[in-house]
């Protein structure tokens, strides 16, 4: 069997193996998404040791009774099986994008290209949460309890609002859910471990006493939103298709 030949004088089969397969792609920009990654990460890297210099314990010992009463309950609880089983949810979460997108498209250009998206995802998902922490220095639940006496008077115990864990997890549920339905993929199963992952991480993240839950709801619909947006405001292009534009 001949090999088809394109306009462009490279073989059809030659252009399927560079691309990493057929389907739907991400247009970028190497250079411009280079930099917004680069000064997203530049801020999440940067701001929590700038953290540490600007935020000021201000409440030793904090008094719950400063809590909101939807919240208030939360002093109560700091389960540490919950705390480590939240950082398991959350790393399942964020390679959930990376084994979507190798699956699709196997190892080639479009599979750096989604990866490239998504990296911009995680790091503008860090950005966000610490510029957000840095300024709203919220007490964390465990400061309003003598257990952690430590927590009182550093910096880290005043990084409650909002949840960088919920904004991850959710961010990359809704990446990975964007970009499987920007592939043609119209399941709802998606859609479904977006919900289902952004439950699980918010109620192991108060149940440790890590986060109020106005805190864990600001954070699953921060993070989704960016993980959705992020995704959907770069072009696509659908490859080998005979009615559709090519690359």
């Amino acid at each position: 069997m001949k090999r088809a030949v394109s306009s462009s004088g490279h073989s059809v089969g030659n252009d399927r193996a560079d691309s990493g397969g057929d389907g739907w792609s991400f247009t970028v920009s190497w250079q411009n998404d280079g930099l917004v990654l680069a000064a997203a990460s530049l801020v999440a890297l940067l701001g929590r040791p700038v953290r540490e210099r600007v935020v000021e314990p201000h409440c030793f010992p904090c008094d719950e009774e400063a809590v909101n009463p939807l919240d208030r309950d939360v002093v109560r609880w700091h389960s540490h099986s919950l705390d480590a089983l939240s950082y398991v949810v959350e790393i399942a979460a964020l390679i959930t994008p990376v084994i979507s997108s190798l699956r699709e498209h196997g190892p080639g250009r479009n599979l750096l290209k989604d990866l490239l998206v998504y990296a911009e995802v995680v790091a503008l998902n860090s950005a966000a949460n610490i510029v957000v922490k840095s300024v709203v220095a919220r007490p964390v639940p465990r400061v309003y309890t003598p257990l952690f006496p430590e927590l009182q008077r550093e910096a880290r115990g005043y990084g409650s609002f909002y949840s960088g864990h919920c904004a991850h997890t959710t961010g990359a549920l809704a990446a990975n859910a964007v970009m499987g339905r920007l592939r043609g993929q119209k399941g709802i199963w998606p859609w479904m471990l977006v919900a289902g992952g952004a439950t699980l991480i918010s109620a192991t993240r108060v149940g440790a006493g890590r986060h109020f839950y106005t805190d864990v709801v600001a954070g699953s619909l921060a993070g989704a939103a960016i993980g959705a947006l992020v995704p959907w405001l770069h072009p696509g292009t659908r490859r080998f298709c005979g009615h559709c534009a090519t690359q």
